[in-house]
């Protein structure tokens, strides 16, 4: 199937009417380099009816603004206008919090999972932009994708323009500590006030960034000088990847003696479904087994797990894995764009610290190992005794699958 094609079959399957959302035709007002403010029709805006915060739900045009990015790379003289109308809609619902270009909740809260998307997203686009010749639209893309990335660097608060958590060191080795971060968000359009952790937006930003790098090294020599050098930019990219990762890998997590550091993996652990076994040599007392399955979130404040509903939770636990495996997947692909840094290597140290447990029992207690427990939760004997599981729960992907069975199986 063609790109057109499909950009049309994904509006044609997404613009009617439903409980869930659906894709609207729009217009908007557009301000022209003179001055001259035009209507602007053809554009798409996402409709969730439970919504009431009135924003322009972002991370829900991310589909169709990569439907429209690989309609133009098959033809640019069709889309070229239609593809940079829709990306003026998106950054024309932004703001500016010092010097970042950022999309906040009603809260003034900026969501680090829709930052990193669109500045991944944008930098594709530009990247396309300039494999057709277009230099003017990829240089214009590329600054919108660098000004919303630098809200990744900045603490997160209302209306800071960060997503950032503070300041806090970990890593494998005490000598080599490095900075490690949360990138904190929920999702613009969540009608609920504070600063929230999730794991799966979490690994969204991380996944993002490690894909702004590769795409931001095809095109360095755009990057706009008030950014910095190509090589500036890359490493901060870079630092940041690796700064997510280390949170999870190495971090000491969230204690009362350190209220304001994020947790690390282990800490969105939850054990579930005790089961019963048959004695047998390695349990001669037929003693209680369990597996973990992956919290949703963490409540800085009390310092504990949280929750939304059992369905839910059963999707999440899903998509953090499919999310993590997609970030393994990247690195792995483009390892020798990482191999010629000089801290490169500690994506790959702390992706490989996070993928230990070969052979440790499913459900061992306090274990560090949580992306093997989680995947091994993932088993049909496991998953048809977690409670409240609709059986159209997300799937891990057959790459996903590839992943986890190269490292456990």
């Amino acid at each position: 199937m063609s790109a057109a094609a499909a950009l049309d079959d994904y509006i044609s399957a997404n613009t009617t009417p439903n409980d869930t959302g659906w894709l609207e035709r729009t217009s908007y007002v557009a301000t022209r380099g003179d001055g001259r403010r035009v209507e602007v029709d053809g554009v798409y805006r996402w409709v969730d009816p439970d919504d009431t915060s009135g924003l322009l739900l972002i991370h829900f045009l991310v589909e169709y603004l990569k439907a429209l990015r690989n309609a133009y790379a098959e033809h640019p003289a069709n889309y070229k206008d239609r593809l940079f109308g829709q990306i003026d809609f998106v950054v024309s619902d932004a703001v500016d919090r010092n010097g970042a270009l950022v999309w906040e909740n009603r809260f003034g809260i900026t969501q680090a999972m829709e930052q990193a998307e669109y500045a991944s997203l944008l930098a594709s686009i530009a990247r396309g932009y300039a494999t057709a010749g277009d230099t003017k639209h990829a240089t214009i893309t590329l600054g919108y994708s660098l000004s919303a990335a630098r809200s990744l660097d900045m603490t997160v608060g209302p209306r800071t323009g960060g997503v950032c958590s503070g300041q806090f060191y970990a890593g494998q080795k005490r000598a080599r500590f490095q900075l490690a971060s949360w990138y904190h968000s929920r999702g613009r359009g969540i009608e609920e006030a504070g600063i929230h952790t999730v794991l799966n937006q979490h690994l969204h930003a991380v996944r993002d960034m490690v894909n702004l790098y590769v795409n931001l090294h095809a095109v360095a020599e755009l990057i706009p000088p008030e950014f910095g050098e190509p090589n500036q930019v890359l490493d901060r990219v870079r630092r940041r990847s690796i700064a997510g990762l280390y949170q999870l890998a190495f971090s000491e997590g969230h204690k009362g003696i350190a209220p304001t550091r994020p947790p690390n993996l282990a800490q969105f652990m939850r054990k579930r479904n005790r089961l019963r076994v048959k004695p047998s040599a390695d349990h001669p007392d037929g003693n209680p087994l369990s597996f973990y399955w992956a919290h949703y979130g963490f409540d800085m404040r009390s310092g504990q797990p949280v929750d939304i509903t059992e369905a839910n939770n059963c999707h999440y636990h899903t998509h953090a894995l499919e999310v993590f495996a997609g970030i393994v997947r990247t690195l792995e692909r483009f390892r020798h764009l990482f191999d010629d840094t000089t801290d490169g290597w500690r994506l790959f140290e702390a992706t490989d610290a996070l993928l230990q447990g070969r052979g440790e029992p499913i459900g061992a207690d306090q274990s560090t190992n949580a992306f093997y427990q989680f995947y091994r939760a993932e088993g049909d004997a496991y998953k048809r005794r977690r409670q409240g599981c609709p059986a159209d729960a997300l799937k891990l992907s057959p790459e996903a699958i590839a992943v986890y069975r190269q490292r456990f199986d």
